[in-house]
This record gives C-alpha cells, structure tokens and sequence, in this order.
C-alpha cells in the first residue's frame, strides 16, 4: 500500500464511541474483513489505523478510530486524532459520525458534542451521520423506511438541536447485516451522501491545520471556562469565608452577652441577698441594744445589791465586744462608710451616751471611769475600739480594784 496520494484518492474517517459499528461498516464499505469488530463494552480497535483499497478505478482510504469517548485523557483523545488526520493526509474528505439508531443515549449525544467541539465548527461541513442497526429499527417499527425528522423528533430538545445544526441533511441509515445486492446498493447510497458532501466542499478536505486552528480555540475556551470556573470557586470562597466569619462573630458575641447577663444577675442576687441580712441584721442589733440597755437601767438603778467592779467591768467589756461585733458587720454589708453612718444614726437614736461627769456611782460607791477620754467618756459609741484600748481599760479598772 503506497504513502502516496492521488487526487482522485477518497479518504473517510470513522468515528464514534464503542460498540456502535464503526469497525463493522468499515468490513462493509471494503467487503472483506479487514477490521477487526465486536460487541464488546471495550474498545476491540486501541489506535488509529487505516485501509486502503481500490474500488472502481478510485482508491478508498478508510481510517478506524478507537473509542475517543472511552477515556478522560485529553492528551491521549488530541493525540490520537492528531494521528488520525495525519493518516489522511492532508485530510479526511468526509468524517462518518457512526451511532447507532435503536438507542440514541446521552453518551452518544456527548460523543457528537465533544468531536465537534474538538475539531471545530468547521468539521460540521464534512460529517455524515451514519445511523447503524437499522435492521433492528426496521424490526421493531415495522417498516423499511426511515423518517429522520420523525425520528428526531422524538428525542430531547438539546438532541434534537445538535442533530439539525451539526448534520442538517447528511444522514443515513445502515443495515450491516445485509449481502449481495441488497448490501451493494446501500453503499452505492452512502457513497453518493460521500460524493455531495465532497461537491458541497468543492474538493477540499478537513486538514490538520483546520484541526490545529480548532484545537487552539478549543484550548482558548478551555482556559476560559477554567478561569470563569476559579473566579467563581474563589469568590464563593470569600462569601463562605464571610458567613463564618460572621456566624463566629455573632456567637461570641451572644455568649459574651449570656456570660455578662448571668453574671449581672448573681450579683444581684448577692446584693439583695446582703441588703435583706442587712436589714435583718439591723433589726436583730436594735433589739438586742434596747434590750442591754434596759437590762443595764434595771440593774443601776433599780436593783438594791451594789454592783461589784468586777461585774461593772464584764458588762463594760460586753458593750465593748458588742460594738466592735456591730462595726465589724456593717463593714461587710454597709460597704465601710455607709456602715459607720448607719450605726452613728442608731446609736445616736438609741441615747446611750456616756455620762456627763467621769465617775459613776453604784449604790453610793464612786468608781472612776478611765482618765483616757479616747477610750469611753470623750468618745460614747463611735466605733471601732482598737484592742489596745480594750487591753489599757481592763489593766485601769484591774489596778483600781487592787487599789480598793
């Protein structure tokens, strides 16, 4: 078989996606088995590979594909029908799109799509669409007659769009169980479907540079629809970064007012927790104040039996104790100040000021009160009495008492 080409040369191209028939109508175009076909799920042809015979004073040229819709690889798909175009050189004159016609499947709608966008919108002027399995077509309608646009019509809206736009007219069905005659005047069919494409391009072929302007658009659109895709990937991106930047400000936010919201009311709580004490407390020491001073009022002035020093001095250590007790308790809930106020105001009201003169008579004994008038004469009730004053008030009352 010679490289070289003539110009009477007729050069085909086999397209589609395994199991469709390529293989087979290519064995039919030559009649003889020179492709190797079958029905499996995987590819029977791996690489391009091309046949060549002379038929009626003309030379055919057949070129099988493999399964270019079988794999995701681009470089091996560009590769592969790089290669394809280069065994025609210069160029297929007709490029046959082989599907099969009892089962047009969206797998079959994405191999004409992506073939079309691979090679360009140029190529649609150079496709056949080749519907194999007619014979099954003819079995289940009923008929030997093949009506496309019915047959379109009844498949998907974006079927049917590329069907018209990629192919219009250039359509054919084939039976590739067919013999004799019958078979030989369904390739003088498809060969005048070949011929009115080649007029209709006046000659001319689909070149590899055609191939190589389509791919660089391709690879343009490509890069495109990437970039469109990654500005659209980083601007959702930075709204979902904003949303859970957002969600996690408003949650520290929420448990920072929760936090703040509890905390305000336990100190509430403690605050009118201490003010009842307070209060109580308040109540409980003026009770006890009128009651010792009472008790006191009887016990001077009423009772016969002479106080000892002794007990003078325990019940002047008792008020001493009592007043520090009441300084120390309204320190703690009358916040220092308040607490000195509120107890000056009680004491005052109560009249238990000291007496005027520095002695006191018990049943006409005459006890001398402490020379120091910081201790209980100059300073009736105004609180605290520090322990040294305590200590100094029972040595002087200690020493009198030996005195006597």
């Amino acid at each position: 078989m010679s490289d070289r080409y003539e110009p009477n040369d007729l050069k085909l191209l086999i397209t589609g996606k395994t199991g469709s028939g390529k293989s087979s109508l290519a064995n039919v175009l030559f009649k003889e088995r020179v492709f190797k076909a079958g029905c499996q799920l995987t590819s029977v042809t791996k690489q391009c590979q091309r046949y060549s015979k002379i038929i009626k004073g003309n030379r055919l040229i057949v070129i099988d594909t493999p399964g270019f819709f079988d794999t995701n690889n681009d470089v091996d798909i560009d590769a592969e029908m790089a290669k394809c175009i280069e065994l025609s050189i210069p160029g297929p004159h007709v490029i046959l799109n082989v599907v099969c016609i009892g089962r047009f499947t969206e797998e079959d709608f994405n191999a004409i799509k992506f073939f079309t966008d691979k090679f360009g919108n140029n190529v649609n002027k150079h496709c056949l669409l080749v519907l194999t399995r007619f014979d099954d077509y003819k079995r289940d309608n009923t008929t030997t007659d093949f009506d496309f646009k019915n047959f379109i019509s009844g498949l998907p809206p974006k079927f049917q769009s590329l069907l018209r736009n990629t192919f219009e007219d250039r359509y054919i069905p084939f039976d590739n169980t067919l013999s004799g005659s019958s078979s030989d005047d369904q390739v003088s069919q498809l060969m005048q479907k070949v011929n009115n494409i080649i007029a209709n391009n006046n000659g001319n072929c689909y070149t590899n540079e055609d191939f190589k302007k389509a791919e660089i658009a391709m690879k343009k659109q490509i890069e495109d629809e990437n970039e469109k895709k990654r500005c659209e990937k980083e601007a959702e991106i930075k709204r979902m970064c904003r949303i859970e930047t957002e969600n996690i400000r408003k949650s520290i936010q929420q448990e920072h007012d929760e936090t703040l919201k509890r905390t305000e009311m336990k100190y509430q709580q403690k605050f009118h927790q201490q003010i009842e004490e307070h209060e109580k407390d308040m109540k409980n020491l003026k009770t006890k104040i009128e009651h010792e001073k009472n008790s006191a009022q009887k016990e001077i002035g009423g009772n016969n039996n002479p106080l000892s020093p002794g007990e003078i001095f325990r019940g002047v250590v008792s008020v001493v104790q009592l007043a520090n007790n009441t300084y120390s308790l309204y320190q703690t809930f009358g916040n220092g100040h308040n607490g000195n106020r509120i107890f000056n105001e009680h004491a005052t009201s109560s009249d238990l000021s000291a007496p005027e003169s520095s002695q006191i008579n018990v049943n006409s004994e005459t006890m001398d009160l402490p020379s120091d008038k910081s201790i209980i004469a100059a300073r009736p009730f105004q609180l605290p009495f520090t322990n040294d004053e305590i200590i100094k008030l029972q040595i002087e009352q200690m020493m009198k008492q030996t005195n006597k």
